[in-house]
This record gives C-alpha cells, sequence and structure tokens, in this order.
C-alpha cells in the first residue's frame, strides 16, 4: 500500500471522528494568533514560517503540524498534532474514541488518564491492521475548554519499537501556552 494511501485512510478515521464531533455544541476560539509561529529544524538545517491560515471553524477540526519519518518498507511513521474545535469532556471524548476503536477493529493496549497543562487528558496506545497493513499508534488527547488537541503517532508495527521512543518524547513534550 502506497502512503498516501495510507494516509488517506488514516484520514478518513479522524475524519470520522469530526462528523460524530461536529455534532456536539461547540463555539469557537474567536482570538487570533498573538504572532506567527515558527518552525525550525536542527536536523536539516533549515526553519520557516507558516501561512497564517484562519483559525478552525466551529465544530471543526484542522492538522496544526505534521512530522514525517524517512519511508520505511512503504510506509513513514509520522506525529501530527490536530485541533478539534468542540466542547466535549474527556470522558465523552474517551467514549467516543472507544467506539471508533472498536468500529475499526483496533486493540487498545495502553489507557490512561493524566494531566496535561492542568487540562485533563487522555493517553492511549493502540494497534491494528486497516487494509492489511499492521499499524501501531500512540496518541494524547488534552481537553482545553471549547477545544481538543490530538497528538498522534503512527507506524507500521515493525517499527514502532525503534519510533515508539521519539513519539512519547515529542507526546510528553506537548503544553498549553495560553
Amino acid at each position: 500500500m502506497k502512503p498516501a494511501t495510507l494516509l488517506a485512510v488514516l484520514a478518513s478515521f479522524v475524519a470520522g471522528a469530526l462528523v460524530a464531533l461536529a455534532a456536539s455544541d461547540a463555539v469557537a476560539r474567536a482570538a487570533p494568533p498573538a504572532a506567527p509561529s515558527a518552525y525550525s529544524n536542527a536536523s536539516y538545517g533549515f526553519s520557516i514560517v507558516p501561512p497564517a491560515f484562519p483559525l478552525v471553524e466551529k465544530g471543526m477540526g484542522a492538522q496544526a503540524a505534521m512530522f514525517f519519518a524517512p519511508v520505511k518498507d512503504g510506509f513513514s511513521g509520522n506525529l501530527g498534532v490536530m485541533v478539534q474545535n468542540v466542547k466535549m469532556s474527556l470522558d465523552e471524548y474517551v467514549k467516543l474514541s472507544t467506539g471508533q476503536f472498536k468500529q475499526a477493529d483496533f486493540k487498545v493496549t495502553t489507557d490512561v488518564r493524566k494531566k496535561v497543562s492542568g487540562r485533563d487528558a487522555a493517553f492511549w496506545e493502540y494497534e491494528g491492521s486497516p487494509q492489511g497493513r499492521d499499524l501501531k499508534w500512540m496518541a494524547l488527547a488534552v481537553v482545553d475548554g471549547e477545544r481538543i488537541f490530538l497528538i498522534t503517532g503512527t507506524s507500521t508495527a515493525g517499527e514502532y519499537e525503534a519510533l515508539s521512543k521519539e513519539f512519547k518524547a515529542s507526546i510528553d513534550s506537548f503544553k498549553l501556552t495560553d
């Protein structure tokens, strides 16, 4: 399976979550960012200021950042940060996500509640075989008032051991700045 196809499958999974979330009572944050964001990559020696796209609309979600590992065995491990502009409790979000995991026939291997920047959060590790490819995920969902941040690392099952330490370090570094 081509990486683009697999990413489309994963995007469809996320889109399913957004359809369910869009039905909830949500209010968009109106405040624009204080200053442009910047990204610096010491490994490859560059920096860039991404476009100042509009904020996510009420009841919708957007991929705010995406990072890719080199392709190995036809798949590029990746870590993404999604902003879902919805108002839900952690319990509601966990219930929705757990249902989606079951529907997709994913096996949850870790399920932990925690705090991130003083907010309720859930941490999962799960695995499954969408379209016959064995994948593993590590994810963190952080409830922040009227939005939920979802940070997800994805790799093939064979690469998970090598990438999981990087995923965990990135996920553990996630902080809210307001």
